[in-house]
């Protein structure tokens, strides 16, 4: 059967526009668009657009993040077990990162994640969260960043988990824009429901009006813990 009629690719394979399209099912002249626009992870090799299926497999799951976020924006938040101010522990939350690279703030990260929850291995969580940030950028709000391992799982942790770091300065953290960013939540879950319950309402949170700003430029960890609390409580997120 040919590969356009099953659709199977490898994580590793190196694809066109014309598979992209045919893979999400979608136009071949929006593919274009995206590309031309910086909009889809891609780069051009002699004048030709290519893709990697592995990249276009993680921008989906941010897209459909950012999907659950609109659909259910201004509604009640659709699952009640998860809040993000009773996984968020005062310990996880640092106002003053030190890193200045890329690299430096995901082991700063990871650092202020296994000291809040003991991951069952420190040196793999630090690998899969390096490896999903070759696969395209989390950087995909302006000035924010939503590191996270590839695949979540019982073998990092037993219950969602998430870490907020913020820097004064800003990070090159290879965002859309090309502009630094200033604020990171690293999360991680057992599942991948977990996971997408939590990209989902932590997007709700960053969509809020003006939160976004309050949230960078806070100056006190009750501050926000408390800001986040009001915002469910209110039925925000």
């Amino acid at each position: 059967m040919a590969k356009e009629d099953n659709m199977v690719f490898r994580d590793d394979e190196i694809l066109t526009a014309k598979e992209v399209a045919e893979y999400l099912k979608m136009n071949e002249r929006t593919i274009y668009k995206l590309a031309h626009n910086g909009q889809i992870p891609t780069i051009k090799v002699a004048h030709q657009w290519r893709f990697r299926k592995s990249m276009i497999d993680s921008w989906l799951d941010l897209q459909m993040s950012h999907a659950i976020t609109n659909n259910n924006h201004g509604q009640e938040p659709t699952n009640g077990g998860i809040k993000i101010s009773e996984i968020l522990r005062p310990g996880g939350v640092d106002l003053r990162l030190r890193s200045e690279t890329k690299h430096e703030v995901i082991k700063e990260l990871v650092e202020l994640f296994c000291a809040n929850y003991e991951p069952s291995d420190r040196e793999k969580l630090t690998q899969a969260v390096v490896k999903r940030e070759q696969l395209c950028s989390t950087a995909i709000y302006d000035r924010v960043a939503l590191p996270h391992p590839r695949y979540n799982g019982e073998h990092f942790v037993r219950e969602p988990a998430l870490v907020v770091g913020c820097s004064r300065d800003g990070i090159q953290f290879d965002s859309l824009d090309g502009k630094p960013t200033y604020l990171f939540l690293m999360l991680c879950a057992p599942t991948d429901a977990q996971h997408l319950q939590m990209m989902s309402k932590i997007c709700r949170l960053l969509t809020l009006p003006d939160l976004k700003e309050q949230l960078i430029r806070i100056k006190s960890i009750d501050q926000m813990l408390s800001l986040i609390k009001k915002q469910e409580e209110l039925g925000k997120i």
